[in-house]
């Protein structure tokens, strides 16, 4: 196996490699990886998690597989993310940027996890979810759908986080709740529901005020 990447017209070093050590994840062989080069925090030398081909793992920038994590599938780990622990990153999702996806968690189907999120515990992200900025999930939460957890959201303790909804700011979602809708949505809808009611009743008084003109000016007439 080469231990260069074609890069421009000149040639670059890996910066891992896959070893003969592997495992079987959910049917798919997956392989124990090992650095070529320093980079990052990651010496030459040093044995990370499992994955299972190189489309999984960047061989640039510093992202990383370590400890007994496992990337495998379609799913894509780059830039300076990190990977760690006992996680799993399937399907085709994508852990990238500076995120960090490290405890028991795992992120499948098509979620992303990027910027400076971290996603940790036995959290689950999956679907079309995004978690991104400096959010956290952590603990048995769930985010799934096409949920958008962003800012400074932090999700947490089991719950749920799923559908269209929006976190963002310091939002927290914590203990049992579920979140399902986007509040930011229900906020326009019940702000442009106020509207029509006004727009309503302007409309009544200005009917009535017309209606009222003509008798005044008929009893003038008078």
């Amino acid at each position: 196996m080469s231990s260069f990447l074609q890069k421009g017209e000149g040639m670059k070093k890996k910066k891992y490699e896959l070893t003969t050590e592997t495992k079987m994840v959910e049917g798919t062989k997956v392989y124990r990886i090992k650095a070529l080069i320093d980079f990052g925090d990651v010496k030459a030398g040093e044995y990370g998690g499992y994955i299972q081909n190189e489309r999984n793992l960047s061989q640039t920038d510093n992202a990383w597989v370590k400890g007994n994590a496992k990337v495998y599938g379609n799913a894509v780990v780059k830039d300076d993310a990190v990977v760690k622990d006992n996680a799993v990153v399937n399907d085709n999702a994508v852990v990238e940027e500076s995120a960090w996806v490290t405890g028991a968690a795992t992120v499948c189907g098509n979620a992303v996890v990027s910027d400076f999120a971290m996603v940790c515990g036995a959290v689950v992200v999956k679907g079309n979810a995004w978690v991104g900025d400096d959010a956290v999930v952590t603990g048995n939460a769930l985010v799934t759908g096409n949920a958008l957890v962003t800012g400074k959201a932090w999700v947490k303790d089991n719950a749920w986080v799923g559908g269209a909804a929006r976190l963002e700011g310091d939002a927290v979602v914590e203990d049992n709740a579920v979140v399902t809708e986007n509040p930011l949505k229900k906020e326009y809808e019940a702000s442009s529901l106020k509207l029509n009611d006004l727009k309503s009743t302007a409309k009544k008084e200005y009917s009535q005020k017309e209606n009222y003109i003509p008798k005044k000016e008929k009893q003038i007439e008078r």
